[in-house]
């Protein structure tokens, strides 16, 4: 989780779609390719995801990275080792399944 302010032009806000992109080899505009990066499948809506997509192998972040959310599936020992990398600015949240609404939410 960041800042970046919305007029960035390349900051993306992901569409979520029934059907999953396809990649081709007739997809070869700048363009077609960004599309394919805006797009997932409609179980992942409530990340409410924006994507920065841009041509440069690197991107100059313009403010630091507030939260970090680690996946469901993380392993511990990675968790740890993260943890013990990142700045105490960072806050780190690990999610879990929750079974019973079926989705993934932050621990408490």
């Amino acid at each position: 989780e960041l800042e970046i302010p919305e007029e960035n032009p390349d900051l993306s806000k992901v569409q979520y779609s029934p059907f999953s992109p396809i990649f081709t080899d007739i997809s070869e505009s700048i363009k077609d390719h960004k599309n394919l990066f805006e797009i997932k499948t409609e179980e992942w809506s409530y990340e409410q995801e924006y994507r920065i997509i841009c041509k440069g192998e690197f991107y100059e972040l313009p403010n630091p990275i507030k939260k970090i959310y680690l996946g469901h599936k993380i392993s511990s020992e990675r968790a740890k080792i993260l943890r013990s990398i990142l700045p105490s600015s960072v806050e780190v949240v690990q999610m879990k399944l929750d079974s019973y609404q079926g989705k993934v939410v932050p621990e408490t």
